[in-house]
């Protein structure tokens, strides 16, 4: 007899296919003898493995009663793309006993106990083909908690933990297991955190004036791959405190300052820790023209022009101060302008006539308080010092030498002198004159 070279090629195949679906399914030796019991009970169901349902007829289904075999079944039913098991458990008691359950996982050749037992119960049905019973090997994971939605303004900042992230399964257990983002439509928010470990963390500060509200997706995931989602809304809460007003720093600046000269640093009031502020010149032209002279970089008023002491010493600013959740407080700021020396012409007067009627009874020098450093001298026509007084001069000479004696009409000199630096000097003529002089 003959046989071909190709049948014999066919039939080996044919045997190592037959040989690996034996080696991948070596089903476990479950078996039970019906006509040794006298009740039974049904469950139509679905298996799950690690919260995944099966699609494997291969997979099995097996009750136990004091660990003996007492149904077993595949889930080998196929209707509507979903495999189902239709068991049939065994006892010879009507009811009370507690059935195990086994599951068997062909792909894995491996076998795993169900979470869950059932109560044997004569002719009882459990489970339709519209809502299958569940035989499965982990317990679900039933919902995603956020143990905070609530972000409040003053303590939302980049790296502030938001919240601690958490499972609960079926049972009611609180488990911690890795999480992650979705990225779809409903995690439109999800780039503002981050997650550590199980906590939601900040990426950025809070901007209240801008988003009072953020949308997150959330997957956990456990160890045995079974996952819940969660979508979580978390809700900005303007706590931060109102600003009250601007510190009076020195608001001065001396006169013939440059353009663009620091006046004043611009520092609010706030109770809040770490607030930011905006600051901004507010009002309408014509009832703060001043504003014309200044403005506010940053946090720092500058001068636009250069002030003159003697054509005006005082400025008022209308100031807005806005915190980084947009509270706002309007203050007012008076700026000074601060005299100084003026070598060109010291402006002093000329004529003391010292009789008591509150004109030029005495020598007077204008803005006198900046020249507490300097010296003043003064002379007779013929050269001799007739008066000195080593700074901190009062305007109060009134035509006395050093001794107190009245001196005579005439022409005299002086000099003031910064004691300091003697090139810092101004010279001029005093005119003493008495009415009733003799």
């Amino acid at each position: 007899m003959l046989i071909s070279f190709n049948n014999i090629y066919k039939a080996i195949l044919l045997a190592i296919a037959m040989m690996a679906s034996q080696a991948a399914y070596a089903q476990p030796d479950w078996a039970v003898t019906p006509s040794d019991f006298q009740y039974t009970m049904t469950v139509t169901g679905v298996g799950l493995f690690q919260c995944n349902e099966t699609l494997d007829e291969n997979d099995m289904i097996g009750a136990f009663v004091d660990d003996e075999c007492r149904g077993v079944q595949q889930f080998s039913t196929l209707h509507e793309e979903r495999q189902y098991a239709f068991l049939t458990i065994y006892d010879n008691l009507p009811a009370g006993a507690t059935v195990t359950l086994k599951l068997y996982d062909a792909s894995d050749d491996k076998i795993t106990d169900a979470v869950f037992t059932l109560d044997f119960e004569e002719n009882g049905v459990m489970g339709t083909l519209s809502d299958p019973y569940e035989f499965k090997t982990d317990y679900d994971l039933d919902q995603v908690i956020l143990s905070n939605d609530l972000l409040y303004t003053d303590n939302s900042f980049a790296g502030s933990v938001v919240a601690d992230v958490f499972a609960v399964n079926e049972i009611g257990d609180t488990l911690t297991y890795a999480i992650d983002f979705v990225m779809d439509t409903l995690g439109v928010d999800n780039d503002y955190f981050s997650i550590m470990d199980n906590q939601l963390v900040l990426e950025e500060d809070t901007d209240y004036a801008n988003k009072k509200s953020y949308q997150i997706h959330l997957i956990v995931i456990a160890p045995n791959g079974c996952s819940q989602e969660g979508v979580f809304e978390l809700t900005v809460i303007n706590n931060n405190a109102v600003p009250t007003g601007l510190v009076k720093t020195d608001t001065t600046i001396e006169e013939n300052m440059a353009i663009g000269s620091l006046v004043a640093p611009l520092i609010a009031i706030d109770s809040s820790v770490n607030d930011v502020h905006q600051f901004e010149l507010i009002g309408e032209p014509e009832e703060w023209p001043d504003h014309e002279f200044f403005e506010i970089v940053g946090s720092e008023l500058l001068s636009k022009v250069v002030f003159d002491y003697e054509s005006r010493e005082e400025y008022l600013l209308q100031i807005k101060i806005t915190d980084r959740v947009g509270n706002i407080y309007v203050d007012t700021l008076p700026i000074y302008i601060l005299d100084v020396i003026e070598f060109d012409d010291l402006k002093a007067a000329n004529l003391v006539t010292p009789n008591d009627d509150g004109f030029n009874d005495f020598f007077e020098v204008p803005n006198v308080y900046l020249f507490e450093n300097y010296e003043l001298c003064i002379y007779n026509d013929n050269g001799n010092r007739v008066y000195v007084k080593k700074g901190n001069y009062e305007n109060d000479w009134d035509g006395k030498n050093d001794n107190g004696k009245q001196l005579p009409n005439g022409t005299y000199f002086f000099i003031l002198r910064d004691q300091t630096n003697e090139k810092n000097a101004f010279k001029g003529s005093i005119h003493l004159y008495l009415s009733n002089n003799y």
